[in-house]
């Protein structure tokens, strides 16, 4: 299945213009903002992207435990390392400098 991309007039249209095409390029520029791609001379967000993006700046009553997983999963974005170990018992997943215990199941 192919990924669904948005442009950067398309993002500010899904943020009911409350967010411009401007505000979005400063946040490329300053490395805030959902994640973006360039193909072709055009910038691009991927939609999965911007909504892991969303859900972890989401607020109010049981916003937590969605951006608690939306911030983990932000985190696979990132191109760094990802190693698993155990500490007493309990396992975490270190993704950079950051450690992140796994859920249980």
């Amino acid at each position: 299945m192919d990924k669904a991309y948005l442009t950067p007039s398309e993002l500010a249209r899904r943020y009911k213009e409350t967010v411009s095409v401007k505000t979005l390029a400063n946040w490329r520029s300053a490395g805030t903002g959902p994640p973006w791609v360039k193909i072709g001379g055009r910038v691009l967000y991927a939609l999965e992207d911007v909504q892991l993006w969303e859900a972890a700046r989401r607020m109010g009553r049981g916003a937590a435990r969605v951006s608690a997983r939306a911030s983990v999963a932000a985190l696979f974005l990132m191109p760094t390392k990802l190693t698993a170990y155990v500490d007493t018992g309990r396992l975490f997943w270190r993704i950079g400098r950051i450690a992140v215990q796994a859920a249980a199941t």
